[in-house]
């Protein structure tokens, strides 16, 4: 049997606790208690696995470790090292590679900069059928954002994401290896699907210089 094969029937065999997101952001834990999901509808359950499904199949054909996913506190991003990292109980849990905006350096201070922000931030909306592979919407602009900006004569911008790659790709996949957002946090699939398992809605994320 092949190892893509024996691993997307381990991930379904062995996760005993699995985060699953609904539609509209929400995070249960899905709990196997002698085959019975307690507490739990049908429907809930139908919908939730159907939504789940596309990531999950992702991560078993890519070979992405089957640990698993649990929610995370916080997430910081460091623009000058391009790392995004989770934590959890104040205890880094994961780190990935990110590409930001076309104009990496400074915050964002109105649209079309091609700034990534810097700020204080909480995770917003989230788009399983974005035009990237998975999107989570940051909550940029913040109040202090707006103000900034008029004060500068200009509209904040909004649409700041954390996402993978384009789904149909417009350049060879070596511009990729930059940066090359028009303000957004870009990581590869792989990466997008554990960020996309481990986070939940409003999960504050600092963005840092």
């Amino acid at each position: 049997m092949s190892v893509v094969s024996d691993s997307a029937q381990s991930l379904h065999r062995r996760c005993d606790v699995l985060p699953v997101y609904y539609p509209f952001g929400h995070l249960y834990n899905r709990r196997r208690s002698n085959g019975v999901e307690a507490q739990v509808g049908r429907m809930q359950k139908l919908l939730s696995w159907m939504f789940a499904c596309g990531a999950l199949s992702f991560a078993a054909q890519n070979a992405i470790p089957l640990a698993t996913f649990q929610p995370c506190d916080q997430i910081i991003v460091h623009k000058a090292e391009r790392r995004l990292s989770l934590v959890r109980d104040g205890e880094v849990v994961g780190n990935y590679r990110i590409a930001l905006g076309l104009d990496p350096s400074g915050p964002k201070l109105r649209e079309g900069d091609f700034r990534t922000p810097e700020g204080s931030y909480r995770l917003a909306r989230r788009n399983p059928n974005s035009e990237f592979f998975l999107s989570i919407q940051i909550s940029y602009p913040s109040d202090q954002d707006i103000r900034r900006a008029r004060q500068l004569g200009y509209a904040p911008g909004g649409l700041i994401m954390i996402h993978g790659l384009p789904n149909r790709l417009r350049h060879p996949p070596e511009y990729y290896d930059r940066d090359w957002t028009d303000g957004c946090i870009a990581v590869s699939n792989s990466d997008m699907v554990e960020i996309w398992l481990s986070t939940g809605a409003d999960t504050p994320i600092e963005i840092l210089p």
